[in-house]
């Protein structure tokens, strides 16, 4: 029987066969199922996708430009430009949201004119928003406008900026009177070791372990220092982890970002204790120093414009000085900047009223006269951005004022009174200098000049490691916190002006000088940092008073300062020395936190 089956299957497929046995019309019909539902399946997959990708491409979408809404500095003759932002709807289907009420600590310093509240956007349409900048405050104003929509990522924030510099307008009377904003903190743009996030209720520091000496700490350490830096118990310090040494730090007390930057060209990007991602700057071979080398040399960030300038070298071979521009808000790089030097300053510092990249520089070795002693400031735009090129001038009377060997390394501006700072090691002195009477002349090459002067402050001779080197400045108070580097413990608080009326000369109008203990109970004998400083300071406005930080060496602790007391503190009878009786530590003057 098998056989025969088997011969009748085999003749039913010739086509010369008269008769289809059952079993092959049974195949067939198997056979026509099978395929009729492999397309059934093919169609519904082809279909399911079909009808997916449309819904991918009717999905609504948007695009905010800017993001970053900056009116600059405003004077009591410039108030009164608006400033606008876009949201677009990118995708094909209605964008359906909110522009929520203007939110942040300075909320009342800005005002809707047109665009907010809920919106509809057609497809490819935009709605335009209007804000007006008031200047409520002669300060840094900053909030942002809350976003919300149907997009994928429905909601984002823009933030508001603007710096008042002047008389401020007089507000619009009400049956009930509006509460007047808490000042806000300013904070040392200086660029050093430690990098100040500062807000109305407390204020962080971030210290970075590294330094220009080869075979340095990798790390950032966070210490929380207010609003309970005196209660350690309940405070957490923290270290974030970097695969090479961070050497400079400075932060954004906008946005709470912080930048820092290694001895390569690695930049650190850092938001709360996460490093949210390492860019790569254009610096390129090495810069020298005293302490060491560098091809990225310090950071300052500007709060106004929401950017970062980093000092750089700029030749693969040979000791060329520059900057760079971070746009924060893009996270991109703008072109480098030559300033004629063979170095960047090691502690640029920034006045973001003037839009200026403050750059000293010392005595250089290779006796070239374009390298002596100068004080270049980098014009910038009022809006420091990438796609601006600044504009580099040398001080047009270094020669008469520095002479051929002074050692000027560390910038600071008090943007509160327009006096610009620098640190002379070689002759302990300050150099200070009055913008509000400043002129710039253009030529081969740019110079500016300003009333100024290079102040002699004698009792900076007990510096005797380095000298007059590292300054942070507190600019609400008017505080400058100065240090020795390279050991020991000697630093002093310096009083400046609180104005400096135009065409008038800036003096430092008090100082005192002091050494910092050892930390009780540490075992560990005091010495300051290297190369870059270990230094910061910012004005509080929970305690109300200019705090100053110090780093030792070994980066286990750090030393807070109250800059006020110090200078209150009794003296010596020479005038300008404090009294051995004063216990710093017991007197609450200075408060050591251990490091993590």
């Amino acid at each position: 029987m098998n056989s025969s089956m088997h011969s009748t299957e085999s003749t039913g497929m010739d086509r010369g066969s008269v008769t289809t046995p059952r079993t092959d019309l049974s195949a067939m019909k198997r056979y026509r199922r099978r395929l009729a539902s492999v397309i059934t399946l093919v169609t519904i997959f082809i279909g399911a996708d079909l009808t997916t990708l449309a819904a991918k491409s009717s999905s609504p979408a948007w695009k905010i430009t800017p993001r970053n809404v900056n009116f600059g500095t405003t004077t009591p003759t410039h108030i009164g430009t608006n400033k606008t932002f876009a949201i677009k709807n990118t995708g094909t289907e209605d964008l359906i949201g909110n522009v929520g009420a203007i939110t942040g600590p300075d909320a009342s310093a800005f005002s809707f004119i047109s665009g907010s509240g809920p919106f509809t956007i057609a497809p490819k349409s935009s709605l335009t928003v209007v804000v007006a900048f008031l200047a409520q405050h002669t300060r840094l104003s900053k909030a942002y406008v809350p976003l919300t929509s149907n997009a994928s990522h429905g909601t984002a924030n823009v933030i508001l900026r603007a710096h008042h510099h002047g008389a401020v307008t007089t507000p619009t009377p009400t049956a009930t009177p509006t509460p007047t904003a808490t000042p806000t903190p300013v904070v040392s743009t200086t660029s050093s070791g430690i990098g100040i996030i500062a807000t109305n209720t407390g204020a962080t520091a971030y210290i970075a372990r590294g330094s220009y000496e080869a075979g340095s700490l990798t790390g950032i350490d966070v210490v929380p220092l207010e609003p309970s830096h005196a209660a350690r118990t309940s405070v957490v310090n923290s270290l974030i982890s970097t695969t090479t040494p961070a050497i400079a730090c400075s932060g954004d007390s906008v946005t709470s970002e912080v930048v820092c930057v290694g001895a390569n060209n690695e930049v650190f990007l850092i938001n709360g204790t996460t490093l949210s991602q390492t860019l790569t700057s254009s610096g390129q071979g090495l810069a020298n120093f005293s302490g060491g080398s560098c091809t990225s040399c310090g950071v300052t960030v500007d709060p106004v414009t929401n950017a970062a300038v980093i000092g750089l070298n700029l030749s693969p071979i040979l000791p060329v000085g520059g900057y760079q521009v971070l746009d924060l808000g893009s996270n991109k790089f703008g072109p480098t900047i030559g300033i004629g030097e063979e170095q960047p300053s090691e502690s640029p510092a920034l006045d973001t009223v003037h839009h200026l990249v403050l750059s000293p520089g010392p005595d250089q070795p290779s006796g070239v006269p374009a390298f002596a002693p100068d004080y270049a400031l980098l014009m910038m735009s009022s809006d420091i951005t990438i796609g601006a090129t600044p504009t580099a001038y040398s001080y047009a009377k270094a020669s008469a004022i520095f002479g051929g060997s002074a050692d000027l390394d560390a910038a600071g501006a008090d943007i509160t009174t327009g006096v610009i700072i620098a640190s002379d090691e070689e002759a302990n002195s300050l150099f200070l200098a009055n913008l509000n009477s400043v002129n710039f002349t253009s030529g081969t090459p740019n110079t500016w000049d300003a009333p100024a002067q290079l102040q002699s402050l004698p009792e900076f001779s007990s510096f005797i490691s380095s000298g007059l080197a590292a300054i942070a400045v507190a600019p609400v108070h008017h505080e400058v916190l100065a240090e020795d580097e390279f050991g020991g413990g000697d630093f002093a608080v310096i009083q400046l002006p609180t104005s400096a009326p135009a065409g008038t000369t800036p003096a430092a109008t008090d100082w005192v000088v002091a050494t910092l203990p050892n930390p009780p109970n540490s075992g560990i004998t005091w010495n300051m940092a290297g190369d870059p400083h270990g230094i910061g300071a910012y004005d509080s406005t929970t305690l109300g008073k200019g705090i100053g930080l110090l780093v030792n060496d070994q980066r286990s602790y750090v030393a807070l300062v109250d800059m006020g007391a110090l200078l209150a503190a009794p003296r010596t009878a020479e005038g300008h020395i404090i009294s051995p009786t004063v216990d710093l530590v017991a007197s609450k003057i200075v408060t050591f936190i251990a490091l993590p």
